[in-house]
């Protein structure tokens, strides 16, 4: 109620009903009519008219002449107002000394406000005045400022800090209505911070919460009826909850609901409505909602909407997104294929802390892909990968070993790294393992080994395994009449046999051509073996010319990639002989794809 002992307060007050009613030209003329009389509510509340641009052009500068035209009348308003004109620099140079001078003087007239702005300045600076002003606000019945006080009791202090304070402080806050003292203690009993681990209590905390209007505590409600976290499940009402509080802002419940639709849970799925929650998420600058909507369009094939998306995303840090432009890359799918493009990006999610985007970094490193060969970076990357647990990489790390590609051939290491990957449950390290098992490289040739990790990766899908399998079958049999190809091979030999048997082996006129490419690659695995060290290099170049010659059927271009793997294992004088002639031949055949 105005003050009716101060002059011109009839005048005020007409002036207060008629901006109550929108008539804003009709309130500042009764206003002006009240400070002319020297009413200082009326020359705070003109003020006020500039400062929001209600009936008249904002001037933030005269909106603040008002202010201490009223605060040199005494008033507490408009003197924490002027601090605040100082302290934003609003309508007057900024000066934070100032800023303190009259929010001061409002607080010494009992202005709340003006004891929660000087808090609010301390804070950073001064941790115990910002104390002293919050409390001095909560005396004056400031719900608010009790619950600052108790984030700044708990805040960096990690378990040391004293929660038991702040709940007396958040308890004070929550009992005079404040909506965010019932979001902080349903954390606290959530976490069990200070108090016994409760989620019944957590839940009738952010049950108050949002019904006082905490969009915090309404999301925190909704993820426990979706768990059915200290109340009975209920999806229906995790999925109201988000929209609620999605309606009302809150950019992760979005994100939630839009999950809820994906999903069908609480709601009829719907692909369209997700997409729109999801969008608005993105929209309001939440990153996996971001990679979420760049992954629709991708999946219905708009990739340049899917890379604008994607690259939203990698801007703000996000390195799945970094990923995912690689692949775009890679694939040639809404750009150019590049492979430099490819290494770039892979290498940004990489060093962003993406494991696969470092596995990638490494084979491309191995290959020469976007650059020499290097197998240094290659097993750095690979190392690096596998500190994070990607078993692929560890497999990578084995193979490297195994061939002594980068590092001296070491048996014993390819096999325990072999392991490692086996253990983080790598389906193709287990077909390796086998592998392993059955050349003896690294471990007791063991064929009844072999069979079990063969066994075992055919079981999780391996067509690598079930062909090893396979062949390790055959050539137990004993059948004179088929010649027992495994003997002497490379496990990498072998690999690459397994896949030529199972990508031609549905079309009979191919097998001929399967027999030839699986001598070309028995006969380097040999040599690279040293097993035509005695016969010179002339025997194995014979068998090559003589495979080479069929070219009905063309080559698959990982042929050529093959016999430079293969030529590269060679010794310097036995690859200066083979590795030219390999290459000379596998472009010979690729061209007549």
């Amino acid at each position: 109620m105005a003050d009716q002992s101060l002059p011109g307060h009839e005048f005020f007050e007409r002036g207060r009903a008629a901006e109550d009613a929108g008539d804003y030209d009709g309130a500042l003329a009764w206003y002006q009519r009240a400070a002319a009389a020297g009413n200082s509510w009326a020359m705070c509340n003109i003020g006020c008219l500039y400062q929001q641009g209600n009936g008249v052009s904002r001037d933030d500068a005269l909106a603040t002449e008002w202010f201490l035209k009223a605060a040199e009348q005494g008033d507490d308003v408009a003197m924490n107002n002027v601090g605040y004109a100082f302290q934003h620099g609003r309508g007057i140079a900024k000066d934070t000394e100032q800023a303190i001078v009259w929010y001061r003087r409002a607080a010494e007239h009992e202005n709340v406000d003006a004891c929660i702005n000087l808090g609010d300045l301390y804070q950073a600076a001064n941790h115990d005045e910002a104390l002293r002003w919050y409390t001095k606000a909560v005396e004056r019945g400031h719900a608010g400022a009790a619950r600052v006080i108790a984030l700044m009791l708990v805040k960096g202090a990690g378990s040391a800090a004293p929660y038991a304070e702040a709940m007396r402080w958040l308890t004070i806050a929550f009992e005079r209505g404040d909506a965010g003292a019932a979001y902080l203690l349903g954390e606290l009993y959530h976490d069990g911070l200070g108090v016994e681990k409760d989620h019944t209590r957590a839940a009738a905390y952010w049950r108050e919460g949002e019904q006082r209007g905490s969009v915090r505590a309404t999301r925190r409600l909704a993820s426990l009826y979706r768990r059915g976290d200290g109340v009975r499940q209920d999806l229906a009402e995790a999925a109201m909850l988000y929209r609620k509080s999605a309606e009302h802002g809150d950019i992760d419940s979005m994100v939630c609901l839009a999950s809820a639709y994906e999903m069908g849970e609480g709601v009829a799925a719907d692909a369209a409505e997700a997409l729109r929650w999801y969008r608005q998420a993105a929209e309001h600058g939440n990153d996996l909602a971001m990679r979420i909507v760049a992954a629709t369009y991708a999946l219905h094939g708009d990739y340049a909407k899917a890379l604008e998306w994607f690259r939203k995303a990698a801007d703000k840090g996000n390195a799945e997104a970094m990923y995912k432009i690689a692949l775009l890359h890679y694939a040639g799918e809404g750009v150019p294929q590049d492979d430099a493009e490819t290494m770039m990006w892979a290498r940004k999610a990489a060093e962003a802390g993406h494991a696969i985007a470092m596995w990638t970094v490494g084979v491309f490193y191995e290959d020469g892909r976007a650059g020499p060969q290097d197998f240094d970076q290659a097993m750095i990357w690979y190392q690096r990968a596998a500190e994070k647990g990607h078993a692929g990489a560890m497999l990578s790390i084995s193979n490297l070993y195994r061939d002594g590609r980068g590092v001296p051939r070491d048996a014993e290491a390819a096999a325990n790294w072999c392991r490692r990957a086996v253990d983080h449950g790598d389906v193709e390290a287990m077909n390796t393992l086998g592998c392993l098992y059955l050349d003896g490289i690294g471990l007791p040739r063991d064929e009844d080994e072999a069979s079990r990790w063969f066994e075992e990766a055919a079981k999780q899908g391996s067509d690598y395994a079930v062909q090893n399998l396979e062949r390790l079958r055959e050539a137990n049999e004993d059948d004179p009449e088929r010649p027992v190809i495994l003997e002497g091979g490379t496990v990498e030999a072998r690999r690459w046999i397994a896949d030529f048997r199972r990508w031609h082996r549905q079309d009979p006129a191919r097998q001929r051509w399967f027999e030839y490419l699986t001598l070309i690659i028995v006969a380097l695995a040999q040599c690279a073996k040293g097993e035509f060290e005695q016969r010179g290099d002339q025997p194995a170049i014979d068998v090559i010319d003589a495979c080479c010659t069929v070219t009905d059927y063309g080559v698959n271009f990982e042929l050529e990639r093959l016999l430079n793997h293969m030529a590269a294992t060679l010794s310097p004088e036995w690859r200066t002989a083979i590795a030219p002639h390999a290459r000379a031949k596998a472009a010979e055949l690729a061209r007549n794809l």
